[in-house]
């Protein structure tokens, strides 16, 4: 089974976006994952050797066979080096062609948090300049994943680094949300006062009706009553 690593892998090409994903582990030493057993490669060699002295094809294609099958055969086994060389250099190209951040170290991970927080704070309404809060924070990553290369911070320096990048997108994070919260309670303050400007005037117009008599309400009250006159007419005339 691969041992996979947890990185975060910063876009170039599709906005700002950091992309959470899993890749063949770097390996510091190779040599500690040399084959268990050389029984199978010192047996082959042994064999190629018999069969070239006895002249015999078929015995040194044997021997051949058990080489090749020590390096690159099926039995795990038997290939971890070059197994494990193979995820080292997938490691080291895929390190080479993105910006990445290495999430088996807390501080990256905690880097990495801030940085998709700052993203989803620069989509919110009523904030100011997101598109250069979201350029600060992509240089702050990228300035961490130029310094790492791929690797977890080495001492106390380098988690300082990157730890004063987090500090700082976390502050924009936090002054973007402000920015959204102010506009949501001015936005608010006006709709309050927007209807209690309205009901005001739903107020003033009644209290102008009852004072000068002229409404649907007066006219239709006036109506009704010379209905009721007529029908009573009619009934005593």
């Amino acid at each position: 089974m691969v041992d996979c690593a947890q990185v975060a892998v910063l876009s170039r090409h599709s906005g700002h976006r950091l992309d959470r994903v899993e890749i063949p582990r770097a390996v510091a030493a190779l040599e500690s994952s040399l084959p268990h057993s050389k029984g199978p490669l010192l047996g082959g060699v042994a064999t190629v050797g018999a069969g070239l002295t006895v002249h015999s094809l078929p015995l040194a294609v044997l021997g051949g066979v058990a080489v090749a099958m020590t390096f690159i055969g099926p039995c795990p086994t038997l290939t971890p080096y070059w197994r494990t060389r193979r995820q080292v250099q997938r490691w080291q190209r895929f390190v080479a062609d993105h910006d990445v951040l290495n999430l088996d170290s807390p501080e990256l991970t905690q880097l990495a948090d801030a940085y998709d927080q700052l993203i989803h704070a620069t989509t919110l309404s009523g904030v100011d300049l997101p598109d250069e809060a979201a350029g600060v924070a992509h240089l702050a990553v990228l300035e961490c994943t130029t310094l790492l290369s791929g690797r977890i911070p080495a001492g106390p320096a380098e988690a300082k680094y990157i730890a004063a990048r987090t500090v700082e997108i976390r502050s924009l994070t936090n002054e973007l949300t402000q920015q959204h919260l102010n506009r949501e309670r001015r936005k608010d303050q006006r709709v309050r006062e927007e209807r209690h400007r309205l009901d005001a005037i739903a107020q003033a117009r009644t209290e102008l009706e009852h004072t000068t008599h002229v409404s649907a309400l007066t006219a239709g009250r006036d109506l009704r009553a010379r209905y009721h006159y007529r029908d009573f007419e009619i009934h005593h005339g």
